[in-house]
């Protein structure tokens, strides 16, 4: 929808229409990416359980950067002129805090770039950019320890204790049927012992 401006003597856009399914504010749930495709996928990072298991503050959770994503949510809930670090601290230390989208200022150098960070309540509205935005940046809390130092998928992990705990029940029963089968052959042996001895 275009509007006359007097101001400058042409007709601007006053309203557009959103055509495309990621840049609608809720087109995935929490902790949902929405792909380039139109179709939503999981924050591998993340997993079932990240903040809705109560990671709050330094001692229980840590802050992670996704790569190539923004947030299509604004939040007023923000700080200004400060830098990332900063930002990440600031939603690590606040339990309402869940992921913070740090956008840094333009025309800043780089060793003194500061920016203005987003608070978020809720982990949605996330959608995958084309390429790395360098200027902004979008973090996520997770309780600590669910991602390993290379940013992996702490089901890893997950996969791990329970092949450990098959293993260790395969074992325990391959010893008890040992344990049972020796006291039967001996129980037998002393039975054929007595038999031949009579």
């Amino acid at each position: 929808m275009y509007h006359y401006s007097e101001e400058t003597g042409k007709f601007e856009a006053s309203y557009q229409a959103l055509n495309f399914t990621c840049d609608l504010p809720l087109a995935c749930k929490s902790y949902d990416i929405c792909l380039l495709s139109g179709s939503c996928s999981c924050i591998r990072l993340v997993g079932d359980v990240c903040n809705e298991a109560g990671a709050c503050g330094a001692g229980e959770s840590e802050m992670v950067e996704i790569k190539d994503v923004v947030n299509v949510l604004t939040s007023e809930s923000y700080k200004d002129r400060i830098g990332k670090r900063e930002c990440s601290r600031f939603c690590n230390e606040d339990c309402a805090c869940v992921a913070a989208q740090y956008v840094e200022d333009e025309g800043e150098d780089e060793v003194g770039s500061l920016g203005r960070c987003f608070l978020y309540g809720i982990a949605r509205g996330i959608r995958k950019v084309d390429r790395e935005n360098e200027r902004a940046a979008y973090i996520v809390k997770v309780g600590r320890g669910l991602k390993d130092s290379h940013g992996q998928n702490f089901g890893l992990k997950k996969w791990v204790i329970i092949v450990v705990v098959v293993v260790d029940v395969f074992i325990i029963l391959i010893i008890l049927g040992g344990v049972g089968y020796y006291f039967l052959w001996k129980k037998k042996r002393n039975l054929a012992a007595r038999e031949q001895a009579s």
